[in-house]
C-alpha cells in the first residue's frame, strides 16, 4: 500500500459528522479500511475550525484551523506547508493528494515537489473552470489531474488546454442506506439552496406539475448565507406553502431517510461536476429527472432533459416518473470501492 497524504480544505470533526464532504470521507474511510489506517494522513486547511491534531477511524488528521478567514488564508498556507513538510519528514509519502485546484492543490504541489513524491490533483466543481487562476500556479509542476465526470474534464479542457489525466467518480458506501416503509414524498429538491442549483426552477416544475395532479414536495437543503429566506418566501408568493416543506439544512442520514422515503428527485442544477446526489438517490431507489450534467445518463431510472431551461420538458417527465412503479432493484452507477481501485492505479502509475 502507498503512503498517502491528503490535502484538503475541510474533513470531518468527529466520525459523528456526516455532513462534511461526504464524497471524500467515505473515500478516505474506505482506503484506511482496505489498507490500514496507518498508510492515511489528513491534512485539513479551514474546517475543523479548531487547531490540532485528532483520529478519525484511526487515521490521523491535522486541522490548521483556517475557519474561512479571508485574512487569515497566507498564515494558514504557510501553517499547512509546516505541518506537511513536519509529516513528511517524519514519514515519507509516496503520494500527495490534493482536492480542489485552490489552495489546497497548490500547498501539496509545494509538498510534493520537496519531497520529490507524486501529486494527484482531484477538481471537485467549478474549479474546473478556473475561476481564481489557480491552475496558473500548479500547472507544471506534474500533478496528475482527475475529473470527475466526462462533462467536468470537458470544463477543465477547455480551461486549461489539456485533458485530464483520469475521470474517477466518486463512489457511494451502500452501508449508509436508509429504508422506509413507504414513499410519502412525490418530489424531492436536494442541494444547497444556491443559484447555480436554479431553487426557483424547481418551484416552477412543481408549479405545473400541480396543474395535472396533487404531490407532496420536500426541499433540503443550506440555506446560504445561514438564514436566507429567498426560497421560502418564493414558495409562499407562489402560493405553494401547503404543498413545498422547506427544511432547510439537515444531517446526511436525515436526507437519506427523507431520500428513502421520496419517489422522484427533480434535479434543476445547471452544473455539476458530479453530482454525488445522483449515486445516493439511486441508492435509495428513487428516479431522477435533470439535465445534462455531470455524471446524468438516460436509462432506467433516469430521465435527462437535453434543453437546460426547458421547464415543460422537465414538468412532463416528472409526471411520467410519478406514474412508474418503483421496484426493489437498485441501480449504482458508482460504488466506493471503484473509487478506491481507481485511484489506487493512478498512485501506482
Amino acid at each position: 500500500m502507498r503512503e498517502v497524504l491528503f490535502v484538503t480544505p475541510g474533513f470531518p470533526a468527529s466520525e459523528d459528522d456526516d455532513q462534511c464532504l461526504p464524497f471524500i470521507q467515505a473515500y478516505v474511510h474506505r482506503l484506511a479500511e482496505l489498507h490500514g489506517a496507518q498508510h492515511v494522513r489528513v491534512l485539513a486547511t479551514q474546517y475543523p475550525f479548531r487547531r490540532g491534531s485528532y483520529r478519525w477511524h484511526g487515521v490521523e488528521v491535522q486541522a490548521c484551523g483556517g475557519a474561512n478567514r479571508r485574512w487569515m488564508k497566507p498564515v494558514i498556507w504557510l501553517r499547512a506547508l509546516r505541518e506537511g513538510t513536519r509529516w513528511l519528514r517524519k514519514q515519507r509519502a509516496d503520494v500527495v493528494h490534493s482536492f480542489w485546484l485552490g489552495e489546497c492543490a497548490w500547498i501539496a504541489s509545494r509538498l510534493a515537489r520537496a519531497q520529490g513524491v507524486r501529486h494527484v490533483l482531484t477538481l471537485l466543481g467549478q474549479d474546473a473552470r478556473d475561476e481564481r487562476n489557480w491552475w496558473r500556479a500548479v500547472k507544471g509542476k506534474g500533478a496528475r489531474v482527475v475529473a470527475l465526470s466526462d462533462r467536468h474534464g470537458d470544463e477543465f479542457a477547455r480551461m486549461s488546454g489539456q485533458r485530464p489525466d483520469a475521470i474517477v467518480p466518486f463512489g457511494i458506501d451502500t452501508r449508509v442506506a436508509s429504508t422506509s416503509a413507504q414513499r410519502d414524498i412525490d418530489l424531492l429538491f436536494a442541494g444547497s439552496l444556491i443559484p447555480v442549483k436554479r431553487p426557483e426552477l424547481f418551484i416552477e416544475v412543481v408549479r405545473r406539475v400541480l396543474a395535472k395532479r396533487q404531490v407532496r414536495v420536500l426541499m433540503c437543503g443550506s440555506r446560504i448565507p445561514a438564514g436566507n429566506r429567498y426560497v421560502d418566501d418564493l414558495v409562499e408568493r407562489t402560493g405553494l406553502s401547503g404543498v413545498v416543506e422547506v427544511t432547510g439544512d439537515l444531517p446526511r442520514a436525515q436526507v437519506l431517510e427523507r431520500m428513502a422515503r421520496s419517489r422522484v428527485l427533480v434535479h434543476t442544477s445547471r452544473y455539476e461536476s458530479q453530482g454525488y446526489v445522483f449515486n445516493e438517490a439511486l441508492m435509495q431507489g428513487m428516479r431522477i429527472v435533470s439535465f445534462p450534467v455531470g455524471i446524468a445518463r438516460p436509462g432506467g431510472r433516469w430521465c435527462v432533459v437535453e434543453g437546460m431551461d426547458d421547464v415543460e420538458r422537465m414538468a412532463q417527465e416528472v409526471l411520467e416518473a410519478l406514474e412508474k412503479p418503483l421496484d426493489a432493484a437498485v441501480e449504482l452507477p458508482h460504488v466506493v470501492d471503484d473509487t478506491v481501485l481507481a485511484y489506487e492505479r493512478l498512485y501506482d502509475r
